[in-house]
Parts: structure tokens; sequence; C-alpha cells
């Protein structure tokens, strides 16, 4: 990640150019001996440090105190020195405050030096906005290598600008009735919201065992409209869990049609993973005339979808009912560098016939 990298800012060619900022210039000359302090820390002798001329700069700063392009120089050379480890941020601060005051918007530069302390800062709006101002002015008042540099963090910045914007919300919290003292995950909500479908763990013991197993159930809880609360739930009966391991669902917009990962064991991987569709369908009118709809059989999406080694689960279906994506793990994936299979993303679009294409 690029945050790290603010030692290069301001490792870049820094002569500074009092003529630059003109428009900021003292309202009366320059006092003569003001103007020989900051041309000698501009043009130093051999045996002249950073530090002497900065020191030029400072008595320069005593005797014209609202100098802008002596503020500027000094904050130059005190982004050098911040560099080399030798100053603290405040210091520079300090000198950038009073270019802002006494010249807003017209050194570019204190722009520049004002983000790269925002981006040290790990404040990433206002180092971005701050960069990107900096790359709107003129590339005549500005720096080409600084220019570069703002441009190669950009992208990193707008990044961390929208990971981090939803920080200061309150935090996710379990779901009432639906979270409880064992795993659910993979939920998937009715387009609708009148359901929530997930899976939920439950610990299993067959009659005669010693130790229980984990199995996964599929759950479904439905909502109060009243109250806005889904309830605690319940594991979904015939065609569902019919085998030890489900999850990962999607369903269509009408809530009709579900497309499910569920185990589907095969003579050489009895832990395979398929995907599955099933409908839910009219089924008989109940004594008071109240239609009653039913589940169909989980019918596996075929060769073309699944694969007797892979695993496809994690499905989703597009809005129109005509695009299936999910996740798989099979031969057609790719591999990593030491050529094991990767898990993969996938689509698989409906026939006329209502199958689905071979995937893709």
């Amino acid at each position: 990640m690029a945050l790290r990298r603010l030692a290069a800012f301001g490792g870049l060619c820094w002569a500074f150019v009092l003529s630059t900022h003109g428009q900021c210039a003292l309202e009366e000359p320059r006092a003569a001996k003001a103007s020989k302090l900051l041309e000698r820390a501009q043009s130093p002798k051999p045996k002249d440090s950073l530090d002497d001329r900065m020191a030029a700069v400072q008595e320069a700063l005593e005797l014209h105190p609202e100098d802008a392009e002596a503020w500027m120089m000094m904050a130059e050379f005190q982004f050098r020195s911040l560099r080399r480890g030798r100053l603290s941020w405040e210091d520079l601060l300090e000198s950038l405050g009073a270019v802002e005051e006494l010249c807003p918007e017209g050194m570019p530069e204190a722009m520049y030096m004002r983000a790269a302390y925002h981006y040290s800062q790990e404040a990433h709006v206002q180092a971005l906005d701050g960069f990107q101002r900096y790359l709107a002015e003129d590339e005549n008042l500005t720096r080409a290598s600084r220019r570069k540099d703002a441009r190669g963090v950009l992208e990193d910045l707008a990044f961390l600008v929208d990971y981090h914007r939803h920080q200061d919300l309150p935090p996710p919290l379990p779901i009432p009735h639906v979270s409880q003292r064992v795993d659910e995950y993979l939920p998937m909500l009715a387009p609708d919201g009148t359901m929530l479908f997930y899976t939920r763990i439950e610990a299993f013991k067959a009659k005669g065992d010693v130790t229980t197993t984990r199995r996964e159930r599929f759950t479904v809880s439905h909502l109060d409209p009243a109250s806005g609360v889904y309830d605690g739930g319940t594991t979904m009966e015939h065609p569902f869990n019919a085998r030890a391991n489900y999850g990962g669902a999607s369903l269509s917009v009408d809530n009709k049609t579900m497309v499910i990962a569920a185990l589907n064991p095969v003579h050489d991987n009895p832990n395979n993973i398929d995907l599955f569709q099933v409908t839910y369908e009219f089924d008989y009118r109940d004594a008071s005339g109240k239609a009653v709809y039913m589940w169909s059989e989980l019918a596996p999406l075929g060769p073309g979808v699944n694969s007797p080694l892979g695993w496809e689960a994690q499905p989703s279906i597009s809005a129109d009912g005509q695009t299936l994506f999910f996740a798989g793990a099979r031969a057609e994936s790719t591999p990593d560098r030491n050529g094991n299979i990767t898990m993969d993303l996938f689509l698989s679009r409906k026939a006329a016939d209502g199958s689905w294409s071979p995937a893709e």
C-alpha cells in the first residue's frame, strides 16, 4: 500500500524561486539585509548546511514576519529536513499555516505539502482532495516530479476513501432471534424482504452413535411486518435438508425459483457439492379454498454447470432470471503458480427449453 511511501515526498528537486509567487510579495520593499539573507539561503556557500540556510530564512522572517515567500522557502527547507528525520511535522505546519494565511491559494507547493502531511496521518479524504487540487493547478506553477508522485497515489487514496466511507457508522450487530448460540452463515434475503434464508449448524447424533456430528441445515426466518423483526428460523422441510450439507442459495425476483448448493456424493468424490434448482409450485387448495404451494424436488442443473469432481456453490441469479453466476473449483478453473485448481467465478445462461448452458 502506498501509504508508506511518504519518504518519497520531499526527496525531489526543491530549488525555490522567489519570483514564482510574486502575487504574494510584500507590500513594501524587502529590507536589504533580509534580501541578502534569503539570497544566501537560496544560493548557499559550499560550507552552509541545511540548518544554516534555515537559520538565514528565520533571521529574514524576524525582519519581515509577513513575508509569504520567505515562509514558503522555510517550508521547503523544513520539508527536506523532515525527510531526513531531523524535523517534526509541527515545525513545517507552522510555516505552512503562515503561507496559507498570507497567501491563500497562491502557492501550490504549500498545498502539496499540506496534502503530504494528511497522507502521512492517513487522513485519506484530505490527502486526496489536496493532491487533486495540486494537480489542477497550472503545470507551470507546479513541479513535474511532485505531480508524478501525486498522481501515483491517487488510485490508492480513492480506494481508501471509499473503503473507510462508512467507518463512523454504528458497527453491525447480530440479528435478533436469527443469531443464536450456533453458527449461521450464507444469508440470502428474498427479493421482497419477507424471508431470510441461511445455513445454520446443527449438532446431530444418530441413534447408537457415541459422538455428535456437525450438519448444515438450510433455514428460513420470516419477517413480522408489524414489528419489522425476523423470527428465530425454521429448518426447511422436504425437499431440503435430506443430506448433511446445504447452503448458499439464490432466489428469483418472484420468490418462486431457487438455486441452491447441496452435498451430492459421487463414487470418486463423497464430498461433491453441486447446484440444484427447486421451484415453488401450486399443489392444492385447502378446505377454505386457499392455494397451497410446495417446493418441488431438487433437480441438478446438469453437466454444463455441475462437475462430479469439482465444487460448485454460492449461486446468484440475475434479475431477469436468464443468467446464473456461481463460484466453482473445477477442471476449467485458473491454476495457481503450483498448478493447483483455484476457485473462480463462472456464469451459465438459461436456454429456451429452461436448461442451463455449459458454464464459462
